[in-house]
């Protein structure tokens, strides 16, 4: 059996109360952010269509000065729209899906 302990250090703590204070002000509709060794903001496919959440993740990158991640049509990253980069000492990633999925996998 292996124990995980996550230590959360101040410098942390003020990084991630920055980041919320900064999505707070951009009036963007609810981000799903999953907080680990990286920041990773997404913009769900439920929150317009592929231009505008291109344009969220657009804002967002502008805000926090990140650069759009690299686009390799033979990868699988070819189905999402994203930006990554550093900031406030954090490595982040924003991304959405290039397209919603098919409408069988998409709940109503």
């Amino acid at each position: 059996m292996t124990a995980t302990t996550t230590v959360t250090t101040a410098t942390q703590v003020t990084a991630l109360r920055r980041l919320a204070d900064l999505l707070a002000t951009t009036s963007l509709p609810t981000l799903h952010l999953t907080i680990g060794d990286d920041v990773v903001i997404q913009v769900g496919a439920h929150l317009g269509e592929a231009a505008e959440r291109t344009a969220m993740v657009t804002h967002l990158a502008a805000l926090m000065g990140l650069a759009p991640a690299g686009y390799d049509p033979d990868s699988h990253l070819a189905d999402w729209i994203g930006a990554q980069g550093n900031w406030a000492g954090h490595r982040i990633h924003v991304f959405t899906p290039a397209a919603h999925p098919p409408r069988s996998e998409n709940p109503s």
